[in-house]
């Protein structure tokens, strides 16, 4: 949280003194932003606290030059996709990952087959 506030990459949203809300940006070029570790303690969420402190990053990133913003969140976290659609985001596909029992080599031969 340190290093993300240092590179001015992370808000956090005040309400009388108090923390309510955290947003930061994962990754961030000129012209894009990857938004995430949006976080409001439960006890104060459905507020509008995540959707302000995003929306207030989104505006920093464009000010300074940003127009494309992208986010994931899990299909079964309606309250996020409302407040992001909100936002003007849209959904553009499914994601997923893929954690791997052991790490898998890659060989440069293979990848003109990956292409084919």
């Amino acid at each position: 949280m340190e290093r993300s506030i240092q590179e001015k990459r992370a808000w956090i949203l005040e309400s009388n003194g108090r923390p309510v809300s955290r947003t930061a940006f994962n990754t961030l070029f000129t012209e894009a932003v990857q938004v995430g570790g949006v976080w409001t303690p439960p006890e104060l969420r459905n507020r509008g606290y995540a959707r302000a402190v995003v929306a207030h990053s989104l505006l920093d990133a464009r000010r300074k030059g940003a127009s494309t913003a992208i986010l994931f969140t899990p299909e079964d976290n309606h309250p996020a996709q409302k407040a992001y659609e909100a936002l003007g985001f849209m959904k553009i596909g499914n994601y997923h990952l893929l954690f791997l029992k052991s790490p898998m080599e890659f060989f440069p031969s293979s990848a003109e087959n990956f292409n084919q």
